[in-house]
């Protein structure tokens, strides 16, 4: 076994390269915390490219010499704000545990283990939406998140998420599959298998255990919006630019006009002393000087990173409050592309990680979890009960089905399903879904007297 360290900014990473672990740990021994005895073998391969080091352990050192960790980053206001969006877009989705029939069909598995730690509480501390939140936030900066799998036997009974910064991640070069480190507060490590750990990972390397941090990859981008804002503040605050000269008629000697330099500076110089009326003696005259091509390049190289980072982040710019090319037609657009293009991945990820470590091998062919996407989907009001006409009557949804879909309760006879007139009856699909059939002529059921045929409401028809 060859042990190396590796700094990289803020962060020490101990590599462990080809070991692979030939004693299992029991339940208690690793909630105590104790480390078992490990057989190794194979023999060390060295990586010395340090590029492939960076991209493998993050390297947030950016060509300014200033280190740039995930959490540091924060400060960038864009950062903060492309993470923020998705880590709240993921959290406040409704999850569901979904039981697959031979057939493919899904239907809600009520009363699975697995339901009250995803849709109340993962442990006794944190709720479920603070656990998807920490947990995607931790993914966006990171480009990993890890959680810890305590089960009793073989039933979960807590989820609790890791720092990032006490887990490395090893892999195994005959099997490829993964195992965990991590260090207690004390430095003493455990090791723990793949399906122990709930490891979330964006993209990265071939045969690479780990995802590449968002943030290492756009450091320069980050760090230069950092750059811009700080030189803006002691612009501002220091008066760096001038905002004007000084003539006098005369000759000034040197500390005479030294003098002057600072009284002046003193009195009116400064964030503090804006606004101040000047009184001039001795024929000193103050010459404004006008907004130079230098200061229109500070504000749109502002911008410009804005654009980059939300690029990295791939969050449309409206959502970061970035409204300079925003219209009426275009936002609707992009807040699909949105769902579609940036959260759907993630919730992908999602989605496969809590299969592998919350399912036994035997539940994963029949049972699956899904976000409900609906609320984020949802049209304006008449768009969305005109799709919901055309749906019930074409037999695609029932009125009670739409109901729920409002949050409304059925009502009787809400469960039948209705078709036109001039094609053939649903009373196959009545009976599979447990409601009584329907004759061709939808008048079987009456809708009540304040509603038309479609049982949508006055004036939704």
């Amino acid at each position: 076994m060859t042990r190396q360290t590796h700094r990289f900014g803020l962060y020490a990473t101990q590599w462990y390269i080809i070991e692979r672990s030939g004693a299992a740990m029991g339940f208690w021994t690793k909630i105590l915390g104790k480390q078992s005895q490990l057989e190794t073998k194979s023999s060390s391969v060295i990586v010395s490219d340090p590029s492939a080091l960076s991209i493998l352990f993050g390297d947030y050192s950016s060509a300014s010499g200033k280190a740039l960790s995930p959490e540091q980053s924060l400060r960038c206001p864009t950062v903060y704000s492309a993470v923020r969006c998705i880590a709240e877009s993921v959290s406040q989705l409704p999850i569901a545990i979904y039981k697959v029939d031979v057939d493919g069909c899904k239907t809600k598995a009520v009363g699975h283990p697995l339901t009250p730690l995803l849709c109340g509480q993962v442990n006794e501390w944190t709720p479920s939406g603070e656990f998807f939140l920490g947990m995607t936030a931790a993914l966006m900066l990171h480009g990993n998140a890890f959680a810890f799998v305590n089960r009793d036997g073989e039933r979960v009974v807590e989820i609790i998420q890791l720092s990032n910064a006490a887990v490395s991640v090893d892999f195994d070069l005959f099997t490829m599959e993964p195992f965990y480190r991590v260090t207690d507060a004390g430095g003493g490590q455990t090791i723990y298998s793949r399906r122990e750990i709930l490891h979330l990972r964006l993209m990265g390397l071939t045969n690479c255990a780990s995802g590449l941090s968002p943030v290492s990859m756009a450091k320069e981008a980050i760090q230069m919006a950092l750059s811009l804002e700080e030189h803006g503040v002691k612009l501002f605050s220091n008066g760096a630019r001038p905002s004007g000269i000084l003539e006098h008629p005369g000759k000034l000697m040197k500390d005479m006009a030294e003098r002057v330099r600072s009284a002046f500076q003193s009195m009116f110089g400064g964030s503090n002393n804006a606004a101040q009326t000047p009184l001039l003696e001795e024929g000193l005259k103050f010459v404004p000087l006008a907004f130079n091509s230098t200061d229109a390049e500070f504000l749109a190289n502002r911008r410009f990173q804005v654009e980059e980072i939300a690029r990295a982040f791939r969050v449309p710019l409206h959502k970061i409050g970035s409204l300079d090319k925003a219209t009426f037609s275009n936002i609707e657009q992009q807040s699909l592309e949105f769902v579609t293009d940036t959260l759907m991945p993630i919730l992908k990820l999602w989605k496969g990680a809590l299969r592998l470590s919350l399912f036994s091998p035997a539940e994963r062919d029949n049972y699956c979890i899904e976000f409900d996407l609906d609320d984020l989907l949802k049209a304006d009001t008449a768009s969305r009960f005109q799709s919901y006409q055309v749906a019930i009557l074409n037999g695609i949804y029932s009125p009670n089905e739409i109901r729920a879909k409002e949050a409304e309760p059925p009502y009787p006879g809400g469960d039948q399903y209705r078709l036109p007139l001039n094609t053939a009856d649903a009373s196959g699909v009545g009976a599979a879904s447990g409601a009584a059939p329907v004759t061709d002529t939808m008048t079987e059921t009456p809708a009540p007297a304040s509603t038309t045929t479609c049982d949508m409401g006055a004036g939704q028809c």
